[in-house]
C-alpha cells in the first residue's frame, strides 16, 4: 500500500471584524480641548448642581457639608453679576430707533445726503441743507453769492433720528443759515454702534462742524451747535474741545452719569438698584469711555462763556420742539450768529 500523503499543515484565515469599519477622516481635536473641555463640563455640573444638596455618607457634621456647597456656588456670583452686568450695558446702549420715514423735502426744504467718518472710524449719514435757493438769489442777487453764510450743527437725542429735529430745519433755513443734520452712531442709516449718552458721540459732532468749516459758502467764526438730550451732552463735549464754537443750543442734556445709568441701562427696579455701580464700571470698560464726563455741572464755566440757550426739559422728546421752542432757537441763533455779510464775504 502506498503511503497516505503527507498533511502539509495550513494556517486558516482569520477574518478581521472591523474590514467595514471607514477609516476616520477629518481634524484632530486641537490641545487645548483635552484640557478646557473638562474644565468647562465641571463648571456647568458645579453651577447647575443643587446649591445646597447635601450628601452624607455619615450623619455627621452636616453643617460642612452646607458650608461646602454653598461656597462652590458662591464662587460663580461675580460670575454672574460680571455678565449680567454686561448684558444690560449692551441692551442699554443698542436702542432701536424708530424709523426715519421723513426728510427735509416734507418740509419744504432741500438737501443733500452727506456721509461722515468719525474720529475712531465710525461711519455716519446725515442731511446737509445748503442756504441757497431760487428766491434768496433773486432777492440778493450776486449779495449773497459773494457772502458767508452762518452754519449750525443739528443733533438729535439717544435712540432718536434725523428726522427729530425736522421742525427747526425750515425757521432756520429761512434765516439764511446752512445746516447740517447728523445722524447720531447707532441711529439712522449709520454703522451700527454703541450710544454713549454724548460722550463718543462728541466726535460725530466735531466730524460735522468741521465738515462745515470746509464749506467755501461757510463763515467758519460763525457756526453753533444745537442738540437735544444726549445730542445736547455731545455738543456741549464737541464745544469744549472747539473754542471756535460761536453758540451752543443746548435741550434736555444729560444730567450725570448716575442719572443715564439708571434711566437707560440698570435695573429700573427699587430693590436692584445695588446693581447700578456695576453697570456703570461695565459701561466704561466696554467703551474705554469715563462715564462721569457727562456731568452738566462742569460745563458751567464753558456756558457762561458762549452765547448759551439752555431750554427746559420737555415731557415728549418725539414732539419736542414746538412752536415756541422752534421761535426762541430761531430768535437766539439769528441774533448771535448774524453779522454784516459783507464782512464776512470779504474774507
Amino acid at each position: 500500500m502506498s503511503a497516505k500523503p503527507e498533511m502539509v499543515g495550513m494556517q486558516r484565515p482569520v477574518m478581521d471584524p472591523t474590514f467595514l469599519a471607514k477609516p476616520r477622516v477629518g481634524r484632530h481635536a486641537p490641545q487645548w480641548a483635552t484640557w478646557v473641555l473638562p474644565v468647562l463640563k465641571w463648571l456647568l455640573r458645579t453651577l447647575v448642581s443643587r446649591p445646597f444638596s447635601i450628601r452624607t455618607p455619615r450623619p455627621i457634621k452636616p453643617l460642612a457639608y452646607v458650608l461646602a456647597a454653598a461656597g462652590r456656588q458662591f464662587i460663580f456670583l461675580p460670575l454672574i453679576l460680571a455678565a449680567t452686568s454686561v448684558i444690560l450695558v449692551y441692551a442699554g446702549t443698542h436702542p432701536t430707533p424708530p424709523p426715519l420715514v421723513s426728510d427735509p423735502n416734507s418740509q419744504g426744504v432741500y438737501y443733500d445726503p452727506v456721509n461722515l467718518v468719525s474720529d475712531d472710524g465710525t461711519r455716519l449719514t446725515g442731511w446737509l441743507i445748503p442756504a441757497v435757493d431760487a428766491r434768496r438769489v433773486l432777492e440778493e442777487k450776486d449779495k449773497f453769492l459773494r457772502s458767508r453764510r452762518p452754519g449750525v450743527v443739528l443733533v438729535h437725542d439717544f435712540g432718536q433720528t434725523q428726522q427729530q429735529v425736522l421742525p427747526l430745519l425750515a425757521p432756520l433755513h429761512d434765516e439764511g443759515m446752512v445746516l447740517v443734520v447728523i445722524g447720531l452712531r447707532g441711529a439712522g442709516n449709520g454703522r451700527p454702534a454703541g450710544q454713549t449718552f454724548g460722550i463718543n458721540e462728541a466726535a460725530d459732532v466735531k466730524a460735522a462742524v468741521e465738515m462745515l468749516r470746509r464749506r467755501p459758502s461757510v463763515d467758519p467764526n460763525r457756526i453753533a451747535v444745537l442738540g437735544l438730550g444726549t445730542g445736547a451732552t455731545a455738543a456741549l463735549l464737541a464745544a469744549e474741545h472747539d473754542p471756535q464754537i460761536a453758540a451752543m443750543v443746548i435741550a434736555d442734556p444729560v444730567r450725570s452719569a448716575n442719572e443715564a445709568v439708571a434711566q437707560r441701562i440698570g435695573p429700573h427696579q427699587a430693590w436692584m438698584a445695588w446693581l447700578r455701580p456695576a453697570c456703570k464700571w461695565a459701561f466704561e470698560l466696554s467703551y474705554h469711555v469715563t462715564a462721569d464726563d457727562v456731568n452738566l455741572d462742569r460745563f458751567a464755566g464753558l456756558t457762561q462763556l458762549r452765547p448759551t440757550l439752555m431750554l427746559p426739559p420737555g415731557s415728549d422728546r418725539a414732539t419736542y420742539f414746538d412752536a415756541s421752542r422752534v421761535g426762541a432757537i430761531r430768535e437766539f441763533l439769528a441774533t448771535n450768529l448774524r453779522r454784516n455779510d459783507a464782512v464776512a464775504s470779504a474774507k
